[in-house]
């Protein structure tokens, strides 16, 4: 009995999109990784803009910092104990959360490698080290890049230009996603290149970051937010941490 109980709580895992309150809860434990080692190494994210109004805001009021960090606590633990109780919420669901993502980011640059080479035979440049900042560096960065750039390149721009293709516009859920797909992924994969901070220009990681975009479009299409930023976390962990 208990078996099938877990084999029917498997497959519904797989057939649902988490809540919006089970994303926040997710994605908690990933912004906590990001900002706390960004104190530490001091390195932001390019598309982080919170963390840019709160050192704002630290400068001259110090206090409201203090107490958004502190409100912004108080409404965590309100909403774990809301949703264990309404929708009976628990940590373990965080592991099919991880272990999802991992699967996902683990095949996703070799599906990428796969096409660039095998179908428009692209030859990859020689790998370097991607950064000298250890894991801790390694790990926050990653953090950051899961967590800010999946809100703003799939949660807001995907997402808020399928909306308008569809609300404005008349077009179908299907065409809408279809448009929405490549334009997001085309600005994610400039995004890493705008100086002075950027990379220079080049075809092989302005073509693989298209296709990475994409990808990381269909996994939040399908799997949401959270699944999404933490694919794209591990993702990033996993090919610095080769590079390394």
């Amino acid at each position: 009995m208990a078996e099938g109980r877990r084999s029917r709580d498997f497959w519904l895992y797989f057939r649902t999109r988490p809540t919006l309150r089970a994303e926040l809860l997710y994605l908690f434990p990933l912004a906590v990784l990001y900002h706390v080692g960004a104190n530490i190494t001091g390195v932001r994210n390019g598309v982080d803009v919170v963390s840019l109004g709160l050192s704002l805001l630290d400068r001259y009021w110090p206090r409201v910092v203090l107490g958004l960090e502190f409100s912004v606590l108080a409404a965590f633990v309100v909403l774990y104990f809301w949703a264990r109780k309404q929708e009976h919420f628990g940590w373990k669901m965080m592991g099919r959360v991880l272990v999802e993502s991992a699967v996902y980011a683990v095949t996703i640059g070799s599906a990428i490698v796969l096409v660039l080479t095998g179908v428009f035979r692209m030859h990859p440049p020689t790998m370097g080290p991607t950064g000298s900042g250890g894991w801790l560096w390694i790990v926050q960065v990653s953090a950051g890049a899961g967590l800010y750039e999946e809100l703003v390149f799939r949660l807001f721009l995907f997402g808020g230009l399928v909306h308008f293709l569809q609300d404005r516009d008349g077009w179908s859920k299907g065409a809408a996603v279809a448009a929405a797909m490549p334009v997001s992924a085309v600005l994610f994969a400039l995004a890493h290149h705008i100086p002075p901070s950027g990379e220079p220009l080049a075809l092989w990681p302005l073509a693989y970051r298209t296709l990475a975009g994409m990808l990381f479009a269909v996994v939040y299409y399908y799997r949401g937010l959270s699944v999404a930023a933490y694919t794209h976390a591990i993702y990033d962990v996993y090919v610095m941490a080769l590079g390394a």
